[in-house]
């Protein structure tokens, strides 16, 4: 009938299914055949989410480096990075004496102005705290490195350590920084949790350290070229030569908010160093983590060599 496959040809099609099938041997049987995956590495795969520090499409690799990871660092490269912070304290004080010493013609009061509190200082305290496995090391790095550079800055007769009360509060100040990275950031450590962190840290020194400069300074009257609006005050603060003729401020409403303005160029000098240095630092560090899990998938996946 039409449209029905006839007997012969259903016949002759099994049959020759028999003769094409192909002839596995015993140990064909015994090897598994996996068919190649067309799915692109691990390492190269984005993941959806919130994106680490290297930018918004993070690999598996940058995820499990901005999952909160914790690295075990010896003595000797802790106290490197002692040094290192120690040196980055100093430049603001030694690099315009040595300008002045080869241009007597600049003052070196002026260039200071510029760069004081344009430190690493406060993003290294909360990467410490977040990156350094050691509690023990976290905590000692600010405190090793402000009491050997307040050391340094007073022996040099640069800047005198004030009295106790700059110990009793900047370097607690300093420790909660640390603090603020090993707690937050302890889990996950994506962009927005790194900036905000150092943000906090900033806004921190900021509060902190105008409140002690204006509670512990002379109580004297304000200048008579003061202006007299907050706003005209803010404009002035931001001239260089602004900060030489205060010799303190008055304990009153009005000499605190003054002194909030008056220091507003060197607290945001610190607040966006802390921003910048910080996203640095997680950042090359993510990519190096990037770069460890890549490079020990790569060693994992190469063929053993063949020995008879």
């Amino acid at each position: 009938m039409h449209g029905q496959e006839r007997w012969w040809r259903r016949l002759f099609a099994q049959r020759s299914d028999k003769n094409t099938a192909p002839v596995t041997t015993q140990q064909d049987r015994a090897i598994p055949i996996t068919q190649p995956s067309h799915d692109p590495p691990e390492e190269s795969r984005g993941v959806s989410g919130e994106c680490s520090p290297l930018g918004p499409h993070a690999t598996v690799a940058q995820t499990r480096a901005a999952s909160g990871s914790r690295v075990s660092i010896g003595w000797t490269m802790w106290l490197s990075l002692v040094l290192a912070l120690i040196v980055c304290r100093l430049l603001p004080y030694a690099l315009p004496r040595v300008v002045h010493y080869l241009v007597p013609a600049i003052d070196h009061r002026m260039l200071a102005y510029y760069l004081f509190n344009v430190t690493p200082l406060g993003a290294a305290c909360v990467f410490s705290g977040a990156v350094l496995a050691s509690a023990r090391q976290a905590f000692l790095l600010p405190l090793a490195v402000w009491v050997i550079s307040d050391t340094l800055l007073t022996w040099m007769g640069w800047a005198p350590i004030p009295g106790v009360r700059h110990v009793l509060i900047q370097y607690p100040l300093f420790l909660a920084m640390s603090g603020l990275g090993r707690w937050w950031l302890h889990r996950r450590r994506t962009t927005w949790r790194v900036l905000g962190t150092c943000l906090a840290s900033g806004l921190l020194f900021l509060l902190v350290v105008d409140a002690q400069t204006w509670w512990f300074s002379p109580d004297v009257p304000l200048p008579p070229h003061m202006p007299d609006s907050y706003w005209q005050r803010l404009l002035y603060a931001f001239s260089p030569g602004s900060f030489l003729g205060l010799g303190g401020y008055p304990k009153t409403l009005d000499g605190l908010i003054t002194c909030y303005l008056m220091g507003l160029p060197f607290s945001l000098r610190f607040v966006g160093s802390t921003l910048a240095f910080g996203w640095v630092f997680f950042a090359a560090y993510t990519w190096a983590e990037q770069r460890a899990v890549v490079w020990r998938s790569w060693g994992q996946t190469q063929p053993a060599s063949l020995t008879r």
